[in-house]
């Protein structure tokens, strides 16, 4: 068997000579390498070439502009004009597999017959060369049927990278792009997974053999908006791997599944919130992870098999939430409005309002309590929504029902805009606005009290009468007519006072 050797390279003048030594140097020497100047500016290509000049087993393939292919340059294509019974290897431009990974790997192929053979890694910091950990397993395992799901959570972690392995050409011709979502980032994933869905044998070699450079300028650490929606494809990508694959889902595979989509949104939020975008933009990221369905049912499981997974779910959700309070932009409309689509999925009950007048307290919390479909979530920011409320001597004696509905109302007083609050209020009469059943004369209760504090004469006067109705209309005649005591006497000739006067006799 031959192994192909596969790179892609864009600017890569510090690392890819590094990268082809590490093929050169291989001590097994039947392997051809395809090294792809992807549209570089630096010196790349030039680099390339010299190899290539120096060794016949080396390539040099090159696009004109970055990621735009020229016939004959992707992997594709490149996979059909070799033997079928050959092997396909990748290999970043900034990594480097060790002298001895296909000395040890071919024979581990032909002895367990594999259509994939996976070898662990070195993590490698890119400025010191100092290792920082190694991904690899104690002891060999070969997977097959039943296998792949019974050790799923066990060799996902070389599922992730399309490094690191070799794979039967025979087995990279059934690649099916319709099983494989366009994603900003990690298609590597997508793609090392459906040629996992196409293998029958596959082998984990418990030894490390590749150096992966890890460097913070990657693509792994760079902002991009569809990022978000890479994480909820990769989660149901693999969650489709495993029910083509073995038939169905375990508990525990669920529960890994989860696992994984947990780190790779943590990941996500510490790109997102470190980007340099404006505060709104990561709001409206915020909301955008977790509203989704998958974020959701991340957040109602109780973990049984990877139990400290409960206890990194409310740090995190504690830190999410105190960013979002930190921030001045979320005390607006479309601050709340954000905000509150992550409290009400997280569970969270907001808290160290720090700089928030209560009028905006109120704002969230009310937005927070309508969205909210869990029964003791809402109990309990309806006793924070009255607590605050009740700050107004105004709104006393009145529920959380009554300053929900209202709430526009309630925040005008919060804000001791009394007089917009009149307003408010008025409108709402004038237009018959359906009110739930019994707010009628509270409502119309508040409206008195917020004239007389601002002195509306005209106005207290209309809510009075409106009262002395509404009291008559519910069947408290004794109430109304003790209020009418005392307006005949003050108004006399009033025709609206004496035909509701009439109404008690």
């Amino acid at each position: 068997m031959k192994v192909i050797f596969y790179t892609y390279a864009y600017n890569a003048e510090k690392t890819i000579a590094r990268t082809i030594e590490s093929i050169i140097v291989q001590t097994h020497h039947d392997w051809i390498y395809y090294c792809l100047d992807n549209g570089s500016t630096d010196c790349t290509g030039s680099i390339i070439r010299e190899y290539s000049a120096k060794d016949s087993r080396i390539t040099i393939l090159v696009n004109k502009e970055n990621k735009v292919f020229e016939k004959g340059n992707d992997w594709w294509q490149i996979m059909w004009n070799t033997e079928e019974g050959d092997y396909f290897c990748w290999i970043d431009a900034d990594d480097e597999y060790k002298p001895d990974f296909l000395e040890k790997i071919l024979p581990f192929i032909e002895k367990n017959n594999l259509d994939i053979a996976v070898g662990g890694n070195d993590f490698i910091d890119f400025k010191t060369n100092q290792l920082i950990s190694a991904r690899k397993l104690f002891d060999d395992l070969i997977l097959e049927r039943e296998g792949f799901g019974l050790h799923f959570p066990l060799y996902y972690q070389f599922v992730r990278t399309w490094w690191g392995k070799l794979i039967k050409l025979s087995v990279m011709r059934k690649y099916n792009f319709k099983h494989c979502p366009n994603v900003m980032y990690g298609y590597d994933t997508i793609w090392s997974m459906e040629n996992f869905r196409n293998a029958s044998r596959v082998g984990i070699y418990a030894d490390s053999f590749y150096k992966y450079y890890v460097n913070p300028k990657s693509a792994s650490y760079k902002w991009d908006d569809k990022r978000i929606e890479s994480d909820r494809i990769l989660h149901d990508t693999a969650k489709n791997f495993l029910i083509d694959k073995v038939g169905f889902i375990s508990p525990q595979n669920r529960e890994f599944l989860f696992w994984v989509y947990f780190n790779a949104i943590k990941d996500t939020l510490n790109v997102l919130l470190n980007a340099k975008i404006s505060v709104f933009e990561k709001l409206t990221g915020l909301s955008d992870i977790f509203t989704s369905s998958q974020t959701r049912e991340l957040a109602d499981l109780s973990f049984l098999f990877y139990l400290q997974l409960n206890h990194e779910k409310i740090v995190l959700f504690k830190e999410i939430t105190e960013w979002i309070l930190s921030k001045k932009e979320t005390r607006s409309d479309y601050g709340f409005e954000t905000a509150s689509d992550v409290f009400t999925v997280i569970k969270v009950i907001p808290a160290n309002f720090n700089g928030w007048s209560n009028s905006e307290i109120f704002a969230l919390l009310v937005k927070t309590r309508v969205k909210s479909k869990v029964v003791e979530l809402s109990s309990k920011l309806e006793l924070q929504i009255v607590e605050i409320a009740h700050r107004q001597p105004l709104l006393n004696g009145f529920n959380a029902d009554f300053f929900v509905f209202f709430s526009n109302i309630i925040i005008e007083i919060l804000n001791k805009n009394f007089e917009n609050a009149v307003k408010l209020i008025l409108s709402c009469i004038e237009e018959e606005r359906e009110v739930p059943a019994g707010s009628s004369i509270p409502l119309v209760t508040l409206g008195l009290n917020l004239s007389a504090k601002t002195e509306l004469m005209n106005d207290f006067i209309f809510f009075k009468k409106l009262q002395v109705s509404l009291f008559i209309d519910s069947g408290q005649k004794d109430v109304a007519a003790a209020e009418l005591i005392e307006w005949l006497e003050l108004m006399p000739d009033d025709e609206d006072f004496i035909e509701l006067g009439k109404k008690v006799q």
